[in-house]
């Protein structure tokens, strides 16, 4: 595919997505919720069925993703070092994407080694493929 229709694909599908955000924080807060619960839930158990990582950190917990209800739970989550997600980057992988169709972006980071972001149009998963780095 040709670098403009790349382009042209990547800018559609974000303003897709993005359409009607610029007015939820004038939502009422109860939809607001409801909205960030939603997407906690689909996003838990998005992570649970393709993630090696986070399948394996919730098992160890005790936890299923129907108790992950809402932002606030994420926290019984433990936090993710540089260094565990350079030292085994396939872990964080979502098996739910081909990696045909990802674009792969770098970040900005100043204090450490600038990381991958894998995007698809619908999620976006950091991966490290190098062990260089410490940062959290």
């Amino acid at each position: 595919m040709s670098g403009s229709l790349v382009r042209a694909y990547w800018s559609a599908s974000t303003f897709l997505k993005a359409r009607g955000e610029d007015r939820l924080p004038y939502r009422p807060l109860g939809e607001i919720l409801a909205r960030q619960a939603r997407r906690v839930q689909v996003m838990a158990a998005h992570a649970w069925a393709t993630v090696p990582h986070y399948r394996d950190a919730m098992a160890e917990l005790g936890l299923r993703p129907v108790d992950l209800r809402s932002a606030d739970d994420l926290a019984a989550l433990p936090l993710i070092t540089g260094q565990e997600l350079a030292g085994s980057p396939q872990r964080f992988y979502s098996s739910g994407y081909d990696e045909a169709t990802t674009l792969t972006l770098h970040s900005s980071a100043r204090t450490v080694a600038p990381r991958p972001c894998a995007m698809t149009g619908r999620r976006c998963s950091r991966r490290s493929r190098t062990g260089s780095g410490s940062g959290p």
